[in-house]
């Protein structure tokens, strides 16, 4: 599922510590770094939401998202 990625979501994430991505995940095999579902992670990574947000940017969530 994709949103739009704004400032307000950046700083929500920031201030609440929100977790979301494949790093995050307990589906996310760190070692071999990828998705043990078989899933890509290119847009649910980490790196990517700790950079500025290009225009018309977006936020990815997983449906399998888990919580470790």
């Amino acid at each position: 599922m994709d949103a739009p990625r704004t400032a307000r979501f950046d700083e929500e994430r920031r201030t609440f510590a929100l977790r979301f991505t494949c790093d995050e995940c307990a589906a996310f095999d760190g070692r071999d770094q990828r998705c043990r579902h078989g899933w890509p992670t290119e847009a649910h990574r980490l790196s990517r939401y700790l950079v500025q947000p290009l225009a018309d940017d977006t936020v990815t969530f997983c449906k399998e998202f888990e919580v470790p």
